[in-house]
């Protein structure tokens, strides 16, 4: 789904309104990265910089509704919070999720697909859909990638804090 006017195209195919909020929450998620929380709607919408102040249960409810229509799939990392993508993405892809730093990390290997349609296979199953998590971290040369986790970890908290303000 590429623009406002489809989103609206698409509500109305669903018997639904195109309302000022659920127009203003749909722009913002194009404004996010891949995966986002609701939590991290509320931000944006709600920080100094927005002109748009949106109640967390509405971003939440429509947040849900998205999901029901279809438009973001939730994926659960592990880390107690669901996360959001979008559901209309090219094609199915897989995680690596960094333990050391949260990056998710999205990825496609034809022969873990090939695989997985394998081993249902022979055992009389055929795949409908699946999701494959793989928590990770980062391999560590002469203390390289240790430093540069750290130095990830220290600008996602450096842009938190910038949000809490």
């Amino acid at each position: 789904m590429k623009g406002i006017t489809d989103f609206k195209n698409y509500l109305k195919n669903k018997g639904l309104r195109s309302t000022k909020t659920r127009l203003i929450i749909f722009e913002e998620l194009k404004n996010l990265k891949k995966h986002f929380s609701a939590e991290q709607v509320y931000l944006a919408l709600n920080s100094a910089q927005s002109q748009h102040k949106i109640s967390r249960s509405t971003i939440y409810r429509t947040l849900a509704l998205f999901e029901e229509l279809g438009l973001l799939e939730s994926v659960d990392f592990g880390d107690g919070f669901k996360t959001y993508e979008y559901a209309f993405q090219e094609k199915h892809h897989d995680h690596l999720i960094c333990l050391d730093h949260n990056e998710i990390v999205e990825f496609y290997s034809p022969e873990i697909e090939k695989l997985q349609e394998q081993i249902a296979d022979e055992h009389g199953f055929y795949v409908v859909y699946h999701s494959l998590k793989i928590y990770v971290r980062h391999k560590s040369k002469d203390g390289k990638r240790e430093e540069e986790c750290k130095k990830i970890k220290r600008k996602k908290q450096h842009k938190a804090d910038k949000w809490k303000k």
